[in-house]
Order: structure tokens, then C-alpha cells, then sequence
């Protein structure tokens, strides 16, 4: 028993392992995912509002918008929130400009905010801003999400009638276009990856360094593919513990998988930050050795604002 501890005393001493359960210590995972996970909860229904008010504008079927959702996301979870979205889609009821849409946008920007909060706390971000701006910051940023999320949705749903009217005029292509539709899954990580590396980005004030914010985000992209795979043989072996509660027992199951969603978001932050720390060019292992903050706020490496680079140019 002391042999395994003094190897994992040793272990933790490791530049590596160092830096990673500084920055995990930061990212307070058994405090921020529980609290993520609950205001996702809250700020699901609105999301489906704001998704509903914005479909029938860019003209998407919304059949295709429930195909989409059902690939993306755990059969467990398909058969609590598809009734939920069909309700909602196809009443329709929501103007895009209507004042119901707005209080919609300031419920989901609460989840945004906590989040973005702890991304900063992760990069060691100790000022605080004024809620307010918080806010505002978090509802730009479900706006700029929601337009990204609602062009790809459309390229996705128009991309088979076009490719068949392609089929149709040249119907040599037919091959090439069925392993284009075949490959439907790599197109969906690319996406995703694009958009986890966006906001592992620009979600902290600190830029990380694109070859950190790479290995970060493909390792979050993984952990998101090998949950929805798995989410599904956990909840058949957990679901005993929840028929009890019937209709409560699909919450549960919501929370544990919104849960384990922010889980990974947070996690794929850390490890950004710590690509960022230790890929540096400096060869002083002084400057590899993460012992306190201060050595994290004045690493070299870290990426700097678009404020201090504007000045620094200058």
C-alpha cells in the first residue's frame, strides 16, 4: 500500500499530471456540472421555443429538424424530448420577434453564463464582471449558436434533394454521391469540431494556442461520441434504480445525461488549458512546472486578448 502511494505521489509530481489537476482542481467539476446540468434543464423548453419561432423562417421541414435530433443524441433521451419537441414545433405559436422569444433568450443566457464563468475560473480569469454584461455577452453568443446550428440544419436538409437532382443529371455519379451520403457521420464530427474549437476559443479571455485548442477539442469531440454510444448501456443497467419514480425516472435520466454533457465540456476546457501550459517554447522546466497561480497568469505561452495583441502590434 505505500508502494502505490508513493507512486502516485510521484505520479502527481509529473509536469504533466501536474498541470492537468491544477487546471481540474479550477474547473470544481462535482460543483459546476450538477449546476450546468440544472439550468440546462430549465433552459431546455425555452431552447425549443427559440428553435421552433426560428424553423419556419428558413423554411426547414420539421420532420428532417426531428430526424436530425434523433441521429445526434441517445435513443434514452430521444423518447423523453422528442414528444416535447413535436409539441412545441408544431404549434408554431412563437413570433421570432415577439417578446416571449426575448425572456426565452435571457433564460438559456443563464446557462451560458455559468458556464463561461467557469472557463474563466479554469484559466485563472480572477476579475469579476458585472452580471448584467454577463448577460448580454451570453445572449450574443446563443444568437451567434443558434445562427450557426440553423445554417447547418439547412445545408443538412437540403443536401439530398440536391445531390439527387445531381444523380439525375449525371447518373454516372451515383456511386460517388452514395458514398458521399454514406459518409454522413464524418461531415457531423467535423461540424462538431468546428464548433467545440470555436468555443473552447473565444469562450475565455486567454486565447489558447491552436495546437492545444486541436488536441483539446478532438478529445472532447471523442468523449461526446462515446457518450451517446454508451449513454444507452447505462441507462439499461441504472433504469431499475428509477422505475419507482415512472414519469420523475425520465428526469433523472435527463439530468444524469445533461450532467455528464457539461462534464465533458468542462474537461475538454481543462485539457485545452493544459496542451497550452506545457506546449510553450521555452525549454526551462521551471516554466513547465505548474506550482501556484501566479506561474499560470504570467505563462508566456498563453494566448494573449485581441486587446493586447492590438497593442502590443502597436
Amino acid at each position: 500500500m505505500k508502494k502505490i502511494r508513493a507512486w502516485l505521489n510521484e505520479l502527481q509530481e509529473q509536469p504533466v499530471i501536474k498541470t492537468f489537476l491544477t487546471y481540474l482542481k479550477r474547473a470544481e467539476l462535482g460543483q459546476a456540472s450538477p449546476m450546468v446540468a440544472y439550468y440546462s434543464l430549465l433552459a431546455l423548453f425555452p431552447a425549443i421555443i427559440a428553435l421552433g419561432a426560428i424553423l419556419p423562417y428558413i423554411g426547414i421541414n420539421i420532420n428532417d429538424t426531428i430526424k436530425l435530433v434523433q441521429t445526434a443524441l441517445p435513443s434514452n433521451i430521444n423518447t423523453v424530448l422528442i414528444p416535447l419537441i413535436e409539441a412545441v414545433l408544431k404549434r408554431q405559436s412563437v413570433s421570432i420577434f415577439s417578446v416571449g422569444l426575448l425572456v426565452t433568450l435571457w433564460s438559456l443566457s443563464q446557462v451560458i453564463a455559468i458556464f463561461r464563468t467557469r472557463i474563466q475560473r479554469i484559466y485563472g480569469e480572477k476579475k469579476a464582471k458585472s452580471p448584467w454584461l454577463t448577460r448580454l455577452i451570453s445572449i450574443g453568443w446563443i444568437i451567434g449558436v443558434i445562427i450557426v446550428q440553423t445554417v447547418v440544419m439547412f445545408f443538412i436538409a437540403i443536401s439530398k434533394p440536391l445531390l439527387d437532382e445531381v444523380i439525375n443529371f449525371f447518373p454516372g455519379t451515383a456511386e460517388l454521391i452514395n458514398i458521399i451520403q454514406t459518409a454522413q457521420w464524418p461531415v457531423v464530427i467535423v461540424v462538431l469540431l468546428l464548433g467545440v474549437m470555436v468555443i473552447n476559443y473565444a469562450m475565455p479571455a486567454k486565447r489558447p494556442h491552436w495546437r492545444a485548442l486541436l488536441a483539446g477539442s478532438t478529445i472532447e469531440v471523442a468523449a461526446f461520441l462515446a457518450l451517446t454510444q454508451l449513454f444507452g448501456l447505462y441507462v439499461k443497467i441504472a433504469a431499475n434504480k428509477y422505475t419507482f419514480y415512472q414519469a420523475i425516472g425520465s428526469i433523472i435520466i435527463m439530468l444524469i445525461w445533461l450532467n455528464l454533457v457539461a462534464t465533458i465540456s468542462l474537461l475538454g476546457a481543462v485539457f485545452v488549458a493544459t496542451f497550452n501550459t506545457l506546449w510553450q517554447p521555452q525549454e526551462s522546466p521551471s516554466l513547465n512546472a505548474v506550482d501556484d497561480d501566479d506561474k499560470l497568469a504570467h505563462n508566456p505561452r498563453w494566448g494573449l486578448t485581441r486587446w493586447k495583441q492590438k497593442h502590443r502590434k502597436s
